[in-house]
């Protein structure tokens, strides 16, 4: 059974939340996943070149797929922008 608790910000979860969590779930395994909310520019508006944007929706579709393995998007990101602000 999956049970999704969504935050707008990592901000609203509390101490308290957290330790009613782990009194609820006592014992049992437990997955957290974070949904990192990245916004690619869709206009040339930003400082980032039209063929990084390209790039950089291509390297997240990729990963969204599965096809990058042993890469995590975050690497990607980070790696891409570095290029641009060199």
């Amino acid at each position: 059974m999956d049970t999704t608790f969504r935050f707008s910000s990592a901000n609203e979860i509390t101490e308290e939340f957290i330790e009613k969590l782990k009194s609820f779930y006592n014992g049992k395994p437990v997955s957290i996943t974070v949904t990192e909310d990245f916004q690619i520019p869709t206009d040339n508006g930003s400082l980032i070149p039209k063929d990084f944007i390209n790039e950089l929706i291509e390297r997240k579709n990729d990963y969204e797929n599965g096809k990058v393995q042993g890469l995590l998007w975050e690497d990607c990101k980070k790696e891409l922008l570095e290029r641009v602000n060199k």
